[in-house]
C-alpha cells in the first residue's frame, strides 16, 4: 500500500495536481466528473495520459500564439486520441474545443462546426456549463463567417446568458467582442462600439492582456470606419505593442494588415504594399488561410491604386478562390466589392454586371449594409458608363443614404465624388458642385490626399464649364 502511494506521488510530481484538477472545480460539482477523476487518479497509466493531454493542450496554446498551427493541429489530434482512451468526458470536451479553435485558424469551418457540435453534446451530458459556453461561442463565430448572421447572433446571445449565470468574465468579454464584430458586419457601428468597449472594460478588470489587445484593435478599426484615422492608428499601435511583447504572430499580422489599410486609404500605396507583403508572408507561413485571403484583397486594392491591373486581378482571383474553398461568405463579398471596382476601372462592363449581381445578392443575404453601400456605389458607376442616368442616380443616392446612416466617412466621400462627377457629365452644374464640395470637405478632413486631388480636378472642370 505504501509502495503504491509513493508511485502515485512520483507520477504526479511532473505536473502540479492542483493545476490539473482546477478546471474541474471552477463550475458545478458533478458526480460523474468526480467518479471520472477518482478512476483516473487511481490508475497510473491513465493518470500519465491525463497529464500528457493537459500538458499537450497547454503546449498547443503556445504553438498557436507563435503561429505554428500545423504543429498545433498534429499535437491536439494526439491529445484527442489520449482523451478518448481515458474516457473522461470533460477533458474530452476541453480537448475538442481546443481542436476546433485550431481548425478555425486554418479556415476549416465545416470541421469546426462538427468538432464543436460533438464537444457541445458532451458538455451538456455532464452539465459542463463553461464548456457549453465556449462551444456556442465558436459555433456562433462559424455561423457568422459562413454568412448565417441571425443564427450567429442567436447562438452568441445564448452563450452570453450562460456566461452571466456562472460568472465567467473571460468568456463574457470574448462573447461581447464577437457580438461587436457581428454588429460591425451588419453596419450597426453604435452597437459594435458598445460591445467592444464593454469587452475592453471587463478584460482590463481581469488583466487579460491578449484580450485587451484584441479589444483595442477592434475599437481602432471602428474609428477608421468613421474617418478618424489618427485615433484608429493610436489604438492599433497600442495593440501591436502588446502582441509583439507576448509573441503572438497571428495578431501581429492582423494589426499590421489594419495599419496597412489606413495607408491605402490615405493614398500611401507603396508603404501599404510593403506592410501587406510582410503580412502575407506571415499568414502563409502560419497557414492562416482566412487572413491570407483578406491580405490578398488589400494587395489587390493597392495594385489597383498603382494601375497594375494584372496584379490586382491575380490577387483578388486568389482571394476569391480561398474564400469559396473555405465557404467564407463575408470575405467573398469583400472580394467582390474589390473585383467590381477594378473591372469598372478597366471598362469591362459585361463582367462588372455579372459580378455586381453576385455581390449584391450576397450582401442582401448577409444583411450587410456596408457591403451593400459599396456595391450600390459601383452599380452607379456601371450605369453611368452605360449611359443609364436614372438608374445611376438611384444607385448613387441609395449608396449615399446608407453611408450617411452608417457614419462611414470614406465611403460617403467616394460616393459623393462619383455622383458629383456623373452630374457634371450630364451638365447639372449646381447639384454637381454640392456633391463635389461635400466630397472635398470629407477628403480634406480625413487626409485622403489621392482622392482630394481627384475631386479638385473635377471641381476645376466644373469651374471651366
Amino acid at each position: 500500500m505504501i509502495k503504491q502511494k509513493k508511485k502515485t506521488l512520483k507520477a504526479t510530481s511532473l505536473f502540479p495536481l492542483s493545476t490539473l484538477i482546477k478546471p474541474y472545480l471552477k463550475t458545478e460539482r458533478v458526480k460523474t466528473n468526480l467518479q471520472d477523476l477518482d478512476r483516473i487518479f487511481l490508475n497510473k497509466e491513465m493518470l500519465q495520459k491525463f497529464i500528457q493531454v493537459s500538458i499537450g493542450r497547454k503546449k498547443t496554446m503556445v504553438l498557436v500564439d507563435s503561429g505554428r498551427f500545423k504543429e498545433g493541429i498534429s499535437l491536439i489530434e494526439r491529445c484527442v486520441t489520449n482523451a478518448k482512451e481515458i474516457e473522461c468526458k470533460r477533458e474530452m470536451a476541453n480537448t475538442l474545443i481546443d481542436q476546433g479553435n485550431l481548425l478555425g485558424h486554418t479556415g476549416q469551418f465545416k470541421e469546426v462546426k462538427q468538432v464543436m457540435g460533438f464537444a457541445l453534446k458532451l458538455s451538456r451530458e455532464i452539465n459542463y456549463r463553461s464548456g457549453e459556453i465556449y462551444c456556442l461561442l465558436n459555433i456562433g463565430g462559424v455561423y457568422g463567417i459562413l454568412g448565417n448572421l441571425p443564427m450567429a447572433k442567436k447562438t452568441l446571445e445564448e452563450a452570453l446568458l450562460l456566461s452571466d449565470e456562472i460568472n465567467d468574465q473571460r468568456a463574457k468579454a470574448t462573447l461581447l467582442n464577437d457580438l461587436g464584430y457581428l454588429h460591425n458586419v451588419l453596419g450597426d457601428y453604435k452597437k459594435a462600439f458598445y460591445y467592444f468597449k464593454y469587452s475592453l472594460k471587463i478584460r482590463e478588470g481581469i488583466d487579460d492582456i491578449s484580450g485587451i489587445g484584441l479589444s483595442l484593435n477592434n475599437i481602432g478599426y471602428l474609428h477608421t470606419r468613421f474617418g478618424e484615422y489618427e485615433k484608429g492608428l493610436e489604438y492599433y499601435e497600442k495593440a501591436l505593442k502588446i502582441y509583439e511583447k507576448i509573441g503572438n504572430l497571428s495578431m501581429q499580422a492582423l494589426l499590421l494588415d489594419n495599419i496597412g489599410t489606413v495607408n491605402i486609404t490615405l493614398g500611401k500605396f507603396r508603404a501599404a504594399r510593403k506592410l501587406h507583403r510582410k503580412v502575407l508572408r506571415i499568414r502563409e507561413e502560419i497557414n492562416e488561410v482566412r487572413g491570407e485571403s483578406i491580405t490578398l484583397i488589400n494587395l489587390s486594392t493597392i495594385a489597383l491604386g498603382l494601375k497594375d491591373y494584372k496584379e490586382a486581378k491575380r490577387c483578388v482571383a486568389k482571394a476569391i478562390s480561398i474564400a469559396e474553398k473555405i465557404q467564407d461568405r463575408d470575405t467573398l463579398c469583400r472580394a467582390l466589392v474589390n473585383l467590381t471596382s477594378q473591372l469598372i476601372e478597366q471598362r469591362k462592363l459585361k463582367e462588372v454586371r455579372k459580378e455586381l449581381k453576385r455581390g449584391l445578392q450576397l450582401a442582401e443575404e448577409l444583411k450587410s449594409k456596408p457591403y451593400m453601400a459599396h456595391l450600390l456605389l459601383h452599380k452607379g458607376r456601371l450605369e453611368t458608363a452605360e449611359g443609364n442616368w436614372k438608374r445611376a442616380e438611384e444607385s448613387f443616392k441609395n449608396s449615399i443614404a446608407i453611408f450617411e446612416r452608417l457614419g462611414e466617412k470614406m465611403g460617403l466621400a467616394r460616393a459623393c465624388y462619383f455622383f458629383g462627377s456623373t452630374l457634371l457629365e450630364k451638365g447639372n452644374i449646381s447639384e454637381s458642385k454640392d456633391y463635389l464640395k461635400k466630397a472635398q470637405s470629407i477628403f480634406s478632413k480625413i487626409g485622403a490626399g489621392v482622392w482630394l486631388k481627384k475631386v479638385e480636378k473635377s471641381l476645376q472642370r466644373l469651374k471651366e464649364s
